[in-house]
């Protein structure tokens, strides 16, 4: 859960964040060994009768969250191999509304031959929910109703907390992506998407595996389709799934240890080639944010770099390097979250409340007389 306050804002590219924003971090797990290394405060370990599948471990640790947090205004779930880029995240939920009730994440949609499956967000790829939402979700949850214990879910906590939010409350999937259409939450990791790997799937047409993916991504007018290669990610991107460990430190090194090394400037980069040979790793930064301005677009010292460091151009490297670097993190203008597109499904859904409550005070006005 986390606190935003509305003045906070980022740095030119979107790493630092101000002290006044508050975030808080917690580990729902009941695994000993994790649980000594970790700070008490960050843990939270369902009791036993909350314990028997993800979905009630998961409730219950929102009702603990929000206990502990009770100014939090944003709840978001991600595994253990999802990779978060928390800067992203706040510019996404920093847009949108808390009071309202928003449930935000990478849709999918069960296939139905009548086309009402259900439309979720995938677990893996993480999803956002508004303190509304939860205040909601967990009144109904404490309140004992048999839509979290249904067996048509199977305990899986995101078909579970979809379900319950759509059959309870109303409330549906946001549409998250941003006003290009590409998404800002990924249920596969950047080399699965890219194609390039290093990746536990491969998605390069739907005889691939995973085939299952191509089908919950159906209708592609409604839910969005597959999208793969360079166009697969938002610059907003908020979070990719499947990520290893080893591919998590070089993601977190790309995109955070780097950038904040970012204070070589290019006059020094161009004028000291020498000095920047033996600094290869603060490269990927500056060309990505630097170089561009220089006369020649920075074409002498991109040769530089292809000769000195050989990393930044190899082949399976480079277009996950320009991903992370040139469109995901080191733009300077942020795109503007469309408000309206994620707003649509609440407003949506807040329409079919009122009639819903209308026609249950219609039905007690009948009983009356």
């Amino acid at each position: 859960g986390g606190d935003y306050d509305a003045n906070d804002d980022d740095d030119d590219d979107g790493n630092h964040i101000e002290a006044s924003v508050r975030d808080t971090t917690f580990f729902v797990t009941s695994w000993a060994p994790l649980i000594a290394q970790l700070p008490a405060a960050n843990v939270l370990t369902p009791p036993a009768q909350h314990n028997a599948t993800a979905a009630a471990r998961l409730l219950w640790a929102y009702a603990a969250a929000r206990e502990r947090v009770p100014h939090a205004q944003w709840f978001v779930k991600v595994d253990d191999a999802t990779f978060l880029l928390p800067a992203a995240l706040r510019r996404f939920t920093r847009a949108l509304p808390s009071t309202r009730q928003i449930y935000a994440g990478h849709r999918l949609k069960l296939p139905s031959e009548d086309g009402s499956g259900l439309v979720f967000n995938s677990g893996g790829a993480g999803w956002v929910l508004s303190r509304a939402a939860v205040d909601a979700l967990l009144t109904k949850w404490l309140a004992d109703h048999k839509c979290f214990t249904a067996p048509s879910w199977g305990g899986a906590d995101d078909l579970t907390i979809a379900g319950c939010l759509r059959d309870v409350l109303q409330v549906t999937a946001a549409d998250t992506r941003d006003e290009h259409g590409l998404e800002r939450f990924h249920a596969f990791s950047p080399g699965t998407l890219l194609g390039t790997g290093p990746g536990m799937y491969t998605l390069t047409d739907r005889t691939a595996s995973p085939d299952w993916y191509f089908r919950y991504r159906e209708p592609e007018d409604i839910i969005g389709g597959v999208m793969l290669g360079e166009q697969c990610c938002s610059p907003e991107t908020v979070t990719f799934h499947y990520v290893g460990e080893h591919e998590a430190h070089v993601l977190h090194h790309f995109v955070h240890v780097l950038n904040a090394r970012r204070a070589v400037r290019a006059e020094q980069f161009a004028a000291e080639p020498a000095r920047a040979a033996h600094t290869c790793d603060t490269l990927d930064a500056q060309l990505a944010r630097r170089l561009r301005a220089a006369p020649d677009g920075g074409a002498a010292q991109r040769r530089h770099v292809r000769d000195v460091c050989k990393s930044y151009t190899a082949g399976e490297r480079h277009a996950l390097r320009k991903l992370l670097l040139e469109s995901l993190h080191l733009r300077r203008a942020h795109h503007p979250v469309d408000v309206s597109r994620v707003l649509a499904h609440a407003d949506a859904d807040e329409q079919q409340q009122q009639q819903q409550q209308q026609q249950q005070r219609q039905q007690r006005q009948q009983q009356q007389q």
